[in-house]
């Protein structure tokens, strides 16, 4: 943990100190090592450098910024999002939405609208959740009854075990609950009543002891006795083989509805995601993080708003192939892949217009902030960005269930994942081998050994890349990141009328 600690000190010096070129790139160059030299089975370790990975680290330094800001009242924001995402898709850009937030002010028609939205979301949200929980009282008592199921059931095993200890055990068991459960339903005549009121002090010992009708004829008790006794003994050898069957089938039925009560829990959170997850883009204090300042345009009494769009497009960087015969491309490990990528931030301070009645919406004209930020970023760096997207997305709807699940995990797993002993046989039978196929192997045997052998005079595999390749992989990505960032700036301001040199 003190390493931890160290290199999490060692970091933030790092990327606090400006005077240090490309410090965000070098601080995500020494997180990238500490991670590779972490142990596969070091969890922890692996989950406590991921926590200091911040989005800017993630992304490096940009190799390429421009700005763009204008009054955009002849149109709205629509046709200035799609036609970056036209233009980029043109490119041959992988396109992704990283932002959409918003915030409007109170006193507007925007806010009075979106609050109606969302609070219809939060309804019909929660009555799901209700829903949800119930489902979960319902797994909670079948796994509590699935349980008790079991310890009876092992007493019913041992009753049919050849051990005779296991079997004498089990019966005096089988015994104890045919007298709490069976046999108290006789009232007064109940055997446990019979020996404390009655004074038939002799009974439940002899009970407990003989094991079939004929041992009560030699025991040493009075015929009274023997014959309250005879025909309770009977009741109780009937009782074991039926309630043997009737038990083993309600078990059959209990695991049966516990897993239809597992899938409905997941089929009815799955339901209620994405009203909650609708709900949360409908709320506008979100923005007021991701932006400074921007509660000075929101002015309570005016009908004005902010909308947040990001955009994130990646492209893969290629070497050529060589000049050799045969020809093969540079073969890269997935996630040291490099990557052209490009940033497209917009904010857009807007006044809504129009009847959301007519148009189902409402149109947004006003000023518009353009951010362009070329990055050049690694599978893996690509890969830590997306799950800090989806975790923080999970944030809203992780304890749903989620948490719900796992702390009953192992008896889940007991319950619903265990597969029938008929499925079972059936898995050892497929290992078996069948004779003619194995024949039809051995005579091909040789066939493909030669094939094997003709191979080696042609290159089989695409040869590994070494770190000279790599570093110019590298090279490459950063080249087209910077042409395709001017690009796309450049065209924009051309295609839209706009001053350039």
């Amino acid at each position: 943990m003190a390493a931890v600690d160290e290199l999490k000190k060692k970091i933030e010096e790092l990327v606090k100190n400006k005077k240090i070129k490309g410090r965000i790139s070098k601080a995500r160059v020494i997180l990238d090592g500490a991670l590779a030299a972490v142990p596969e089975d070091n969890k922890t370790l692996r989950e406590d450098i991921l926590k200091i990975y911040t989005p800017k680290i993630i992304k490096g330094d940009a190799i390429g910024e421009y700005f763009i800001t204008y009054d955009a009242f002849s149109e709205g924001l629509e046709p200035v999002y799609y036609w970056f995402l036209e233009f980029l898709d043109g490119m041959k850009y992988k396109l992704k939405k990283t932002q959409d937030v918003f915030a409007a002010s109170e006193g507007g028609g925007w806010y009075s609208e979106m609050g109606m939205r969302r609070t219809a979301l939060e309804k019909r949200a929660s009555e799901l959740i209700g829903t949800i929980n119930m489902v979960i009282k319902s797994i909670i008592n079948l796994l509590w009854d699935l349980k008790e199921f079991d310890m009876r059931l092992n007493w019913y095993e041992k009753y049919k075990s050849k051990n005779e200890k296991e079997k004498e055990e089990a019966d005096l068991a089988l015994k104890a609950v045919y007298l709490t459960e069976v046999d108290m339903k006789k009232g007064r005549a109940a055997i446990n009543s019979l020996a404390q009121d009655l004074n038939f002090i002799t009974i439940r010992d002899a009970f407990m002891v003989a094991k079939k009708p004929e041992d009560v004829d030699s025991m040493d008790l009075n015929d009274r006795v023997k014959r309250v006794l005879k025909p309770r003994v009977g009741d109780y050898l009937k009782w074991v083989e039926l309630s043997d069957k009737e038990l083993n089938e309600r078990y059959r039925i209990e695991k049966a509805y516990l897993k239809s009560q597992v899938n409905s829990m997941k089929l009815y959170t799955a339901w209620a995601k994405p009203y909650l997850i609708a709900t949360n883009k409908l709320l506008p204090p979100d923005i007021t993080e991701d932006l400074d300042g921007i509660d000075v345009d929101l002015v309570t009494s005016f009908d004005v708003a902010k909308v947040y769009l990001e955009i994130f497009a990646k492209k893969e960087a290629e070497l050529p192939q060589t000049k050799k015969t045969p020809s093969w491309p540079i073969e890269v490990p997935e996630e040291e892949k490099w990557f052209s990528c490009i940033e497209i931030s917009l904010n857009h301070r807007t006044s809504p217009s129009g009847s959301a009645t007519d148009r189902g919406h409402l149109i947004h004209r006003g000023r518009v902030i353009m951010s362009f930020r070329a990055y050049i970023m690694q599978k893996k760096h690509i890969t830590l960005k997306d799950e800090e997207a989806e975790n923080e997305l999970l944030k809203l709807v992780s304890g749903l269930t989620e948490e719900t699940l796992s702390a009953m995990n192992e008896d889940l797993k007991k319950y619903v994942e265990s597969k029938p002993d008929k499925d079972k046989k059936d898995e050892k039978k497929k290992e078996f081998k069948i004779p003619i196929v194995e024949t039809a192997k051995e005579i091909a045997r040789p066939f493909k050994e030669a094939a094997e052998g003709i191979k080696q005079f042609f290159p089989a595999k695409k040869p590994k890349v070494n770190s000279w390749e790599l570093k110019r992989l590298e090279e490459e990505a950063k080249a087209k990141a910077k042409k395709d960032i001017f690009t796309v700036y450049e065209q924009y301001k051309k295609q839209h009328g706009m001053l350039k040199w």
